[in-house]
Order: structure tokens, then C-alpha cells, then sequence
């Protein structure tokens, strides 16, 4: 009976694990789209600055956002990967 109890508790915690999983990606998709409006607002800011001091922090803000968003991209992607992999798995 207690080995059926643990079963039961590790089952519990990875339908958690799995559920905190599925926000964290809803989260990262939101934040993507999120970060996508902000750096096309910035670009046509930065296409009508004339201050090159001005550009260049417009510049330097850009690439941050890009940073972000290829990370967020990559987690993304990857989790594709993994739900083509738990697909195959139940077939």
C-alpha cells in the first residue's frame, strides 16, 4: 500500500510539473508577441531619429529586445520538440 501511495505523490507531482510547464510556455508566447510590438515601435522611432546619440541608445535597446526573443524563441522551439517526442511516445 505505501508503494502505491508514492506512485501516486510522484504521479501528482509530475501532472504539477506538467501544468507549470504548459503556463510557462503560454507566458513565453505572450511575452514573444509582447516584445515584437515593442521593437517594431522602437525601430520607427529610431528610422525618424536624427540625435545620433539618441539612435545609437535606440540601437543598443533593440538588440537587447532581440536577445530576448531569440531566447524565448529557442524555449519555444524546444518545447516543440518535446511535444513531437511525448506525441510519438503514445502511439
Amino acid at each position: 500500500m505505501e508503494k502505491m501511495e508514492q506512485l501516486k505523490e510522484k504521479l501528482l507531482f509530475f501532472e504539477r510539473l506538467a501544468i507549470m510547464g504548459k503556463l510557462i510556455l503560454c507566458s513565453a508566447h505572450e511575452l514573444n508577441g509582447l516584445l515584437e510590438d515593442i521593437k517594431d515601435f522602437l525601430s520607427l522611432v529610431q528610422d525618424n531619429e536624427n540625435d545620433p546619440v539618441k539612435k545609437g541608445h535606440l540601437t543598443e535597446a533593440l538588440g537587447g529586445l532581440q536577445k530576448m526573443s531569440l531566447i524565448i524563441r529557442s524555449l519555444l522551439s524546444n518545447s516543440n520538440v518535446i511535444n513531437q517526442n511525448d506525441y510519438r511516445d503514445k502511439r
